[in-house]
């Protein structure tokens, strides 16, 4: 008797088992591609959008140090310029003079005094804040002052505090003037005189 015996568990009697069908792998495969494709996008994107934020920095870089060049060199300029000090140390001369100008009359150094002009008298002792005479010319039927004043309203506040003087009653001052030069402006030069003196 023959007996004939079959091993089933041979691998050739297994049942083949495929991981993935042909278009379970497409799927696969189409998927992959749509979240590479999308990321390749959205980096592209982002990548974009980091140039344009780094290109904006940059201009405002650029615009910022284009400003403080300019405040820079504007310091510089103020710097290098002494007109102000200039004009601080003219001033202070101005001043200097004035002071000198009132002790000389106080202390009536033109001679014994007693001949002595009363409104050069009153003059002298008469102060006036950011006003000062350089020439004052008198006579029994004129009177001429020029001067400077650091405001231009100074002036008329100075003559009408003048015309109050005893010594000035009844004095009329019919020609006034005032200009600013150029190389001068923080004062303003001003004339006042009586017709007489402008005939």
């Amino acid at each position: 008797m023959i007996v004939q015996e079959i091993n089933l568990y041979q691998d050739r009697f297994k049942e083949k088992v495929v991981p993935l069908s042909a278009r379970q792998a497409l799927t696969v495969l189409l998927l992959v591609l749509g979240i590479l494709a999308y990321s390749s996008y959205w980096l592209s994107d982002r990548q974009q959008t980091v140039n344009a934020e780094n290109q904006r920095l940059l201009q405002q870089k650029q615009q910022a140090e284009k400003s403080l060049e300019m405040i820079r060199a504007r310091l510089e300029s103020l710097l290098a310029n002494n007109q102000v000090e200039v004009q601080i140390n003219q001033l202070t001369r101005d001043i200097t003079v004035r002071k000198h100008m009132i002790n000389f009359v106080t202390n009536n150094e033109f001679g014994s005094g007693k001949g002595f002009s009363k409104r050069l008298e009153v003059l002298s002792k008469f102060s006036a804040r950011d006003v000062w005479l350089s020439e004052i010319k008198l006579a029994d039927n004129f009177m001429r002052f020029s001067g400077s004043a650091l405001r231009e309203e100074n002036v008329p506040e100075y003559f009408n505090q003048l015309k109050k003087q005893e010594v000035f009653k009844g004095h009329k001052f019919d020609v006034f003037e005032m200009d600013r030069t150029k190389q001068h402006e923080w004062k303003v030069d001003f004339v006042i005189a009586s017709r007489a003196d402008s005939q």
